[in-house]
């Protein structure tokens, strides 16, 4: 054969849509503190944000030096091999997509790392099929639906960190159920006891601001 698995189009829910949301992001935690504004430091920033999304900023941010970790080759930057080779482990340490600060990460840059440096075409069909599932293009063209650009709630923001993405989370305890670490049983008994430390809160104000932004 010639692939363990291959993609498929996805079914139709009873709602007639497949529920398969658009990845996006929206970066909404930069922000310029009442702290730097007393220290002087608002015109700095803005004058490092400016160069931040400027070609040369975002070129250091995407691929960082070239004959470093790039080189150009027909015109466009490639990331060399031994910085792509174990996907985004190296690009990382390298401080490509410097995490502290934000950024426009190119969907080229972040490609070259998913495929490490190979194109569509070189992948066994296999990881080629996976990939062209994800794909709006793909398999799957038509399925998407657009997120809506929404702000968390108070109370997401409140608990996000301890309750849901945080080492006693919600998602590290279904993370420990998946890999069969703790029990179906362990997990909802943990998801149970977070709801009276503020996961409660965290779902009703959910559902009140989904039911809202779905009228």
């Amino acid at each position: 054969m010639d692939a363990l698995y291959l993609c498929v189009a996805p079914i139709v829910g009873p709602f007639g849509d497949s529920m398969l949301q658009m990845r996006e992001g929206l970066t909404k935690k930069w922000c310029i503190t009442a702290k730097a504004e007393q220290d002087g430091l608002v015109e700095e920033l803005c004058k490092f944000w400016n160069w931040q999304y400027s070609p040369e900023g975002v070129s250091l941010y995407n691929y960082g030096i070239e004959g470093y970790t790039f080189d150009v080759v027909d015109g466009k930057s490639v990331l060399r091999p031994e910085v792509v080779a174990s996907g985004f482990n190296v690009y990382h340490t390298m401080d490509l997509e410097f995490a502290p600060f934000g950024g426009n990460w190119l969907t080229d840059a972040f490609m070259q790392c998913v495929f490490s440096g190979m194109t569509v075409e070189d992948l066994i069909v296999p990881r080629r099929s996976f990939y062209d599932g994800l794909r709006d293009d793909g398999v799957n063209i038509g399925k998407y639906y657009q997120m809506p650009a929404v702000q968390g709630t108070e109370a997401y923001n409140e608990y996000v960190g301890e309750l849901i993405r945080g080492g006693n989370g919600i998602c590290t305890y279904r993370d420990q159920c998946v890999a069969g670490q703790i029990t179906i049983d362990e997990f909802f008994a943990k998801y149970e006891g977070l709801k009276g430390r503020g996961l409660q809160d965290v779902i009703d104000q959910g559902t009140a601001a989904y039911a809202e932004i779905t009228k």
